[in-house]
């Protein structure tokens, strides 16, 4: 069987989301969201990582768009969500969505010139 570097990559961004409310108050002790900011967050960095490690198992190119679009709701998020003034938090959502958005339109490229995953 073979795995795409993007997919682990994905993971380990999809951790950070996941934990980033908690670790940026720490070095930003100034920046605070609310709380449904900050469940979009973990919501969003748990599903990538599902996501990542469904993509693994199964091995399907829909997941990757899946990724794209979660990637894309991620860069969004400061606006929707009311938190694009408060610097720390906004960067973080939008760099991780780009992130997000890259590793998965790579994961797409790929398969679609290649057609088949890399070892």
């Amino acid at each position: 069987m073979k795995y795409r570097w993007q997919n682990w990559a994905l993971t380990i961004v999809g951790l950070y989301v996941l934990v980033s409310p908690w670790v940026i108050p720490y070095f930003s002790p100034e920046s605070s969201i609310s709380a449904s900011a900050q469940w979009n967050h973990f919501i969003v960095g748990i599903a990538v990582v599902l996501v990542a490690f469904a993509v693994l198992a199964s091995m399907q190119a829909w997941e990757e768009y899946i990724e794209g679009i979660l990637g894309l709701w991620l860069l969004v998020s400061p606006w929707l969500f009311g938190f694009s003034h408060v610097g720390p938090f906004a960067w973080n959502a939008v760099i991780s969505g780009l992130l997000i958005i890259a590793l998965a339109a790579g994961a797409v490229l790929y398969v679609r010139y290649h057609g088949e995953y890399e070892v």
